[in-house]
């Protein structure tokens, strides 16, 4: 054999590059090498020319403790030594026919100081939150209170009066799961550095009536995950006349939404370059809606067995001082 008949790659994100050359024909030697692309590095690395120079006759690299030596005999030339740089492979081309005509390793060129999060890439089907509202996916109802309030004095007697009330904290919260921690040899950061359009629960209020659907809010954090404390609270009170009862409930609306997505992060070298990737991630959020609250009069023989009762006190009636001079 007289030349590198042909090649493969296979990359650390899983993609194999297609044959380049010829797997056919008078092969007497081959050779495979492996090695933690996110982590290890290439410390050597030398391509040679075959006899006649008309194509790759030999290629050694040493990664990762290991080493690949396959080719020709190539006699008393020492090969030429392929400059690392960082050392972290990024791929490499070249022209090929019935061998490997040529190859030219690509490293990159420098250390990686900044990465930053520009873009969320959401699939079509969950970008398209009209559907998700239409069918109210990830929504649910949730039960905050449910009371009666009852006056059994007999008639004639005084009027009582109910409060139904309370306050609670839910957690919203903003969430990329699954992101790679590493690329190029060192570890990259989720760290979103501009404002970013993300799906959450939120008001949307019309001039008659007051919904809520998912909508895009604005995401600016140097966290894979944000949460905060939103109070939830509701306040009825009325008057209740001997023999009037009342039903009083109380809910909220929770949404999660939850979706993979691609983030595109722009990656700034030391040398002052800047380019794209695309890193596969997953997002989930989950909003909170403001309390509802209702209070109506029920017959007081529809108060169900066993229902929660409210407290209910007796109405105080206005005080009125006055002084006599004789």
């Amino acid at each position: 054999m007289w030349h590198v008949r042909g090649i493969h790659l296979t990359f650390s994100d899983g993609w194999v590059s297609p044959i380049r050359g010829s797997t056919t024909g008078d092969i007497t030697e081959q050779g495979v090498i492996e090695w933690d692309g996110p982590v290890a590095k290439i410390n050597r690395a030398n391509n040679w020319d075959g006899y006649g120079g008309d194509a790759v006759g030999r290629i050694w690299i040493d990664a990762g403790g290991k080493s690949l030596n396959v080719g020709s005999d190539t006699g008393s030339y020492g090969g030429e030594p392929v400059e690392l740089h960082t050392g972290v492979l990024l791929g490499a081309h070249g022209r090929s026919g019935d061998f490997l005509d040529t190859l030219e390793w690509m490293l990159m060129s420098a250390d990686i100081i900044d990465s930053e999060v520009t873009q969320f890439k959401f699939p079509p089907e969950t970008a398209n939150l009209e559907e998700w509202n239409e069918k109210q996916k990830g929504m649910e109802n949730i039960s905050l209170d449910d009371l009666y309030y009852s006056n059994d004095s007999p008639a004639g007697s005084s009027n009582q009066t109910f409060e139904f009330s309370k306050g609670v904290e839910k957690t919203v919260s903003k969430t990329v799961t699954d992101q790679d921690s590493h690329a190029f040899g060192v570890s990259i950061g989720f760290k979103i550095s501009a404002e970013i359009d993300v799906p959450l629960l939120a008001k949307v209020t019309a001039e008659t009536s007051t919904s809520y659907s998912y909508t895009y809010t604005k995401t600016h954090s140097e966290s894979i995950s944000t949460s905060d404390k939103m109070p939830i609270t509701y306040k009825q009170s009325g008057t209740l006349a001997p023999g009037q009862a009342m039903h009083c409930t109380a809910l909220t609306s929770s949404g999660t939404f939850s979706s993979d997505f691609t983030a595109v992060t722009r990656i700034t070298l030391g040398d002052g370059k800047t380019f794209d990737i695309e890193q596969p991630h997953h997002y989930e959020s989950v909003g909170w809606t403001n309390a509802q609250s209702s209070c109506k009069l029920v017959p007081r023989d529809q108060i169900p067995s066993g229902a929660l009762m409210g407290e209910t006190m007796p109405l105080k009636k206005r005080s009125i001082a006055g002084r006599l001079w004789m």
